[in-house]
């Protein structure tokens, strides 16, 4: 890899973008802190302050994750699409992979810590899930395949698995991103993180510091 390559990654342009028309939202966003979506989006300012760790996240999804993912598929008699961008109003997602066979269709979800495994499956793990299933949603199918490579001790560890798809928070994801729209409409805000860990890369956590109502656990 050359050093033009990685300074690409450090700066986050080489970040994974796509359009997004009036009124969409990123799965990513919906899964997250809705204040923190809600800001980016008024203020048109990217909230996620860039840490050594999602470079390194950035190039196992470039460099480490497709290839060993894609011959896993062959074995199991899969097809596999990577990087896919999926649409359903208003809701958008980029999804790491999507597995095919026959008629059905599921998306992959993969993700990469320098936690130790068992603290990101208690304290992470919901978020990665409610993206997936949001994915699983849009794409109309029952399950989605979700993986987290820990680096912890150097040796990866790797927690996968696959999971039933839940309409019940898919829909109501859904109904938050709709809020959202409204919400900026009527200038009102919404209510902050989900969880704690979102602050702390976050350029919006002074706001919140005097906005004590949260939903953060």
């Amino acid at each position: 890899m050359s050093e033009s390559e990685i300074w690409l990654i450090m700066v986050g342009l080489s970040e994974r973008k796509f359009e997004l028309k009036k009124g969409e939202w990123r799965v990513s966003e919906i899964a997250g802190c809705l204040r923190r979506a809600m800001l980016a989006r008024v203020l048109d300012v990217d909230p996620i302050i860039k840490t050594p760790e999602s470079v390194i996240g950035a190039l196992w999804h470039k460099y480490v994750f497709p290839p060993v993912a894609k011959e896993w598929a062959r074995k199991k008699g899969f097809k596999i699409d990577f990087e896919v961008e999926i649409r359903e109003f208003p809701l958008v997602g980029h999804v790491d992979a999507i597995l095919k066979k026959e008629d059905k269709v599921y998306p992959w979800e993969f993700k990469v810590t320098f936690w130790e495994l068992g603290k990101f499956k208690d304290i992470r793990m919901a978020h990665v899930i409610e993206q997936a299933n949001m994915y699983a949603g849009i794409l109309k199918t029952d399950k989605f395949r979700v993986t987290v490579v820990s680096l912890y001790d150097g040796e990866p560890v790797v927690f996968d698995k696959w999971f039933d798809f839940d309409e019940e928070k898919y829909l109501q994801r859904k109904m938050e991103a709709n809020g959202l729209n409204e919400a900026i409409a009527n200038k009102r805000m919404v209510r902050g993180p989900r969880y704690i860990w979102e602050c702390a890369h976050c350029k919006f956590d002074i706001i919140c510091k005097y906005l004590r109502d949260t939903d953060a656990k």
